[in-house]
């Protein structure tokens, strides 16, 4: 509802319309479920993993390991470049801090995730990680874990519903 609402605010602006639906319909706030982690022992277990039918999974694997150690947004791990990496130790402004109090953050790199890196050096663009497609990203983690026998259960909440899953 809200990306339709966005729609017909942008009509509207551009004179495509003159209706307001959304003068008399209040969109509630989206609702987020309590986040949940993998273990440093499952980590490591994805991190061992190989799939040999289907490498584009491994550097997957690598990139989504090397999140792990430096716990920043997807957003920013797109935007990050080689040139982030300083004495053995990544640093960016978050995205989400850059219009109001930039501040930048330094990450240290540790053994593995400097590892992952130095099998990427020639990555296009200056770019640090070889990340193809913010929304396969997701979808591969799963695919990942659960090819690497990581299935345990977690209670999510239904954004649609608002019930716990």
């Amino acid at each position: 509802m809200s990306r339709f609402r966005t729609f017909v605010k942008w009509a509207k602006k551009n004179h495509l319309t003159t209706n307001e639906p959304f003068d008399e319909y209040e969109i509630g706030q989206p609702m987020y479920g309590t986040p949940f982690y993998i273990t440093k022992e499952e980590r490591n277990i994805l991190y061992a993993a190989e799939f040999p039918k289907n490498p584009g999974l491994e550097i997957q694997r690598d990139i989504f390991v090397f999140h792990c150690f430096i716990g920043c947004r997807v957003g920013d791990l797109l935007q990050m470049k080689k040139s982030n990496v300083i004495n053995g130790a990544i640093e960016y402004v978050p995205r989400k801090t850059k219009e109001g109090r930039p501040i930048t953050v330094r990450v240290p790199l540790g053994p593995t995730a400097l590892e992952i890196l130095e099998r990427y050096p020639d990555v296009p663009g200056n770019r640090l990680l070889p990340f193809t497609c913010a929304q396969d990203y997701n979808r591969n983690i799963k695919k990942m874990l659960r090819l690497a026998g990581i299935d345990r259960q977690v209670t999510v909440i239904n954004s649609l519903t608002r019930e716990e899953e």
